[in-house]
């Protein structure tokens, strides 16, 4: 009896493991300081005060696909239909171009009186993108560990937002310990949320 416990046990040990490594062992990839330290923005012209509203919403999709990719880049916006009444309950679906990704963002009027419109903007996932991971976990972990690792990740890539990735990044404690961290994308970026 005592053999079949140990081998259940040591079957739900090995099914946690995932595709990263043990907590005591550093994952794949170095976390390098990052490049720059300004924040992300689309490499694009921000419209004027005069440009028509659809145009000031696609800038602002822009704005939030690159904070949320945590990397500026240059962006596209289209939105279909190409106008709006700007009528309570109005619906637009804009795709956001990324670095050869597509990010679909559901844009509906929740408000509209005299004062303006009030919208609810919607991604249909998450842009995650390895240099942006890595930048936001050096920043925020940097000056509490060493060794700073990562698992290796795509250069860039769709993914469901605010969800566990199953990617991993871990630092070294003072004393040698790692403590390793679920990868998750917000809106507001790369989120880290220890495992």
């Amino acid at each position: 009896m005592r053999r079949i416990v140990i081998a259940a046990a040591g079957l739900l040990l090995a099914a946690g493991c995932g595709n990263s490594s043990s907590a005591d062992e550093p994952l794949g990839v170095p976390v390098p300081a990052p490049a720059s330290t300004l924040p992300p923005s689309p490499m694009v012209s921000k419209p004027g005060p005069q440009t028509g509203y659809l145009d000031r919403i696609k800038y602002q999709l822009q704005e939030k696909t690159v904070v949320m990719a945590n990397l500026s880049r240059r962006t596209s916006a289209r939105c279909e239909p190409n106008g709006m009444t700007g009528a309570a309950g109005e619906e637009i679906m804009c795709t956001v171009g990324y670095d050869g990704l597509k990010l679909v963002w559901k844009i509906t009027v929740t408000k509209a009186d005299q004062t303006g419109l009030a919208l609810d903007a919607r991604p249909s996932g998450a842009v995650l993108t390895r240099e942006g991971v890595f930048a936001a976990f050096h920043q925020q972990f940097g000056p509490e560990g060493r060794d700073l690792r990562c698992d290796d990740m795509p250069k860039r890539e769709l993914v469901s937002l605010g969800k566990d990735t199953d990617y991993r990044c871990q630092y070294q404690e003072e004393g040698g310990g790692r403590v390793t961290f679920r990868v998750g994308i917000s809106e507001g970026g790369p989120v880290f949320e220890e495992a």
